[in-house]
């Protein structure tokens, strides 16, 4: 009968714990960066859809009556930009950052500019937020507005499954490249 010596169990033992402990820990880390994703993704794709909405309305505020222009670019993007980052993490900070940033203070005439300064506009198809066709849309046109995030797993194994892509048609550079893209298509309202 042959006996195998303590020290050579414990040794088994401590190799066998770190293949386990390391498969788990991968797990653990999948699923929190799966869950990451699923929030980010849903956050980008509703961001869209609220700006594909509000690019469709004529009016898009209390009391404004009926306009003759569609809602401008810089209220879609102030609305997009708004419905991404309106929740936060615990301190404060918003959980989805996109650029341009606007205010999120609510416009209440039809010249409310809420971009960071007054004289500026957000534009169109520059880093997060792009709204197509920009500018003047007629009614019963499509207005597609896209959204684009960086999306960063926390596991460094997994950044290989989210590649950079352009999120915009038309764009031809990396500079507005995202990991997550979302679109979302409405129709301009007869006013």
């Amino acid at each position: 009968m042959r006996r195998t010596s303590v020290r050579g169990e414990e040794a088994q033992a401590i190799v066998e714990f770190g293949i386990v402990i390391t498969f788990l820990l991968l797990l653990f880390l999948g699923t929190i960066d799966f869950s990451r994703f699923i929030y980010y993704d849903s956050a980008i794709r509703s961001a869209a859809r609220v700006g594909a909405e509000v690019a469709g309305n004529y009016c898009n505020m209390p009391g404004c009556g009926n306009q003759s222009s569609p809602t401008s670019d810089n209220l879609v993007m102030q609305a997009t930009y708004c419905e991404a980052t309106q929740n936060t993490l615990m301190s404060g900070l918003a959980a989805v950052s996109l650029s341009p940033s606007t205010s999120c203070t609510p416009c209440t005439t039809s010249t409310c500019n809420p971009c960071p300064t007054a004289a500026s506009s957000c534009p169109p198809c520059v880093k997060d937020i792009c709204i197509s066709p920009s500018g003047t849309r007629t009614s019963g046109s499509d207005v597609t507005v896209y959204v684009g995030y960086n999306f960063t797993p926390v596991s460094p194994y997994l950044a290989s499954f989210f590649p950079a892509q352009s999120c915009y048609t038309g764009d031809s550079t990396s500079t507005n490249h995202h990991t997550l893209c979302a679109s979302m298509v409405g129709r301009v309202s007869e006013h």
